[in-house]
Formats: C-alpha cells, sequence, structure tokens
C-alpha cells in the first residue's frame, strides 16, 4: 500500500476540480435564463451633506447638496447652481498654536536646548510648547544651565 506524501496536493487538487465544475454548472444555468436589467431614479430621501473632494491649485473643492450651510472662516459659502464650491484653502493650511505663558515670566528655554530666550522674542515663541521651561529672571535661568542668547 503506497501512501500520500502530500495529502494537502490532493485536498488543492479535488477543491480546485470541484469549483470548476460547479461553475460550469452555473455558468450553463445562467445562459438558459434572460436577465432583465432597469435603472431607476434614486427614490430615497435626499439628505443634506457636504463633501469635500480635495485641494486642487490652492482651492479647496467641494459639492453641497440639500439645505446645508458651510461657514468657512466667519463666511457663508454659496455654492453654484450644481452644488460644487471652490474655496481658498489657506484657511485650512495655517497651523494658530495658543501657549499660555505663566503670569510673571519674562524668560523660556526648552528643555533640550540650551540657550534661553525672551518670551515675545521670535526665537523664543518658536520653541515647541512641550518642551518650554519658564523663567521669571535671567538670573533664575541661567542657575538652571541655560545660556542667554
Amino acid at each position: 500500500m503506497r501512501t500520500l506524501r502530500h495529502p494537502s496536493r490532493l485536498v488543492t487538487l479535488l477543491a480546485l476540480l470541484s469549483t470548476f465544475l460547479l461553475g460550469a454548472l452555473l455558468h450553463a444555468w445562467v445562459d438558459d435564463e434572460t436577465i432583465a436589467l432597469s435603472v431607476t431614479d434614486d427614490a430615497r430621501t435626499k439628505e443634506s451633506t457636504v463633501t469635500l473632494v480635495g485641494i486642487r491649485d490652492g482651492k479647496l473643492t467641494g459639492n453641497m447638496f440639500g439645505t446645508v450651510r458651510l461657514i468657512v472662516d466667519k463666511k457663508a459659502i454659496e455654492p453654484n447652481a450644481d452644488g460644487a464650491f471652490e474655496i481658498d484653502a489657506r484657511v485650512f493650511m495655517i497651523n494658530e498654536v495658543s501657549v499660555h505663558v505663566p503670569k510673571g515670566t519674562k524668560f523660556v528655554a526648552s528643555k533640550r536646548g540650551t540657550y534661553f530666550y525672551p518670551v515675545d522674542s521670535a526665537r523664543g515663541q518658536q520653541l515647541k510648547p512641550a518642551n518650554r521651561i519658564y523663567f521669571a529672571t535671567a538670573k533664575e535661568a541661567l542657575l538652571s544651565g541655560f545660556q542667554a542668547k
């Protein structure tokens, strides 16, 4: 008696053969009947929607349908007759970061840096908010190991 070395090959072969035969039977059955298709208008209730398509040439484009209002930067967006709209995308490309500066502090440094800066300086404002350390005086910053810049 001979044993099979790879029984999984036999199982795979049987599965493929049965799938082929089933497909052939279904194909013969479907060919005998005519399938009629009809296309109708969408009868579902229309919901108000705003669809953002993307940004192209600095303009945010999209479509509005139904009784929806879209307000961007305190201005109402009016779509054209087809419902399409186009607005300046720069409004969405500005990242405003608000940082609370503790009362009485005049200097700031980064936990990862070696220098300290006046809180209202350009360099001081560029520091990542999560890394900021504040000081009331320059002497306090120097005693903490930071250098004046």
